[in-house]
């Protein structure tokens, strides 16, 4: 969610500005699905081919297109690495620890390994933008989620930005039991893992 949340983030940001862009990802798992149906409601409104597959991106490139890289700096976890390769101009947003194989001449990049998530950064980015920035309900929430799982409930690796973010985003509504029931797993669940 982190990954996923940020990714929303960024999309609003870059509408804000008119510019066109997609969500390259192809989200799976136990732990999104309940937000990922959400999202699914609020595709005929909103998210409506908004994500999409490597294959639909790679028709897509141009000379100018910019990719934003989020929640990793490596190329080898990068969800479709190929990616990586065919566009010159690369932003990264990441706050792990940069490894030897971290992705280099890049346009930008926003590393901080003192922050919480990746969600906190990007809502920072938004927070302070020289456009103001109106996020949807559930591109704040999916933010909130990132921060909230990447901190397990805000009681790891939190800080005031940490906290200052997440005020950030209660401020566009964001129901805290929803979210946290988003990422919640249930007995049914489980015993479908093990």
């Amino acid at each position: 969610i982190d990954a996923l949340g940020s990714a929303l983030g960024i999309y609003r940001l870059v509408k804000t500005y008119e510019k066109e862009c997609y969500i390259v990802s192809e989200p799976k798992g136990n732990s999104l699905e309940k937000f990922l149906n959400v999202l699914k409601e609020n595709e005929a409104d909103n998210y409506k081919n908004v994500i999409i597959g490597e294959d639909d991106a790679e028709e897509l490139i141009t000379e100018n297109t910019l990719l934003f890289v989020l929640d990793t700096n490596r190329k080898s976890y990068a969800e479709f690495p190929d990616l990586v390769d065919e566009i010159n101009k690369i932003i990264v947003i990441d706050h792990h620890r940069k490894g030897t194989d971290a992705i280099s001449d890049l346009v930008v990049s926003f590393h901080e390994v003192y922050a919480s998530s990746t969600a906190e950064l990007v809502t920072e980015i938004i927070q302070y933008s020289a456009e103001t920035v109106n996020l949807n309900l559930i591109e704040a929430e999916a933010l909130y989620g990132g921060i909230m799982i990447d901190t397990k409930d805000f009681s790891f690796k939190t800080g005031v930005r940490t906290f200052e973010a997440a005020a950030y985003l209660r401020k566009y509504g964001v129901d805290i039991i929803r979210v946290k029931k988003w990422f919640q797993t249930d007995l049914e669940s489980y015993n479908k893992i093990s």
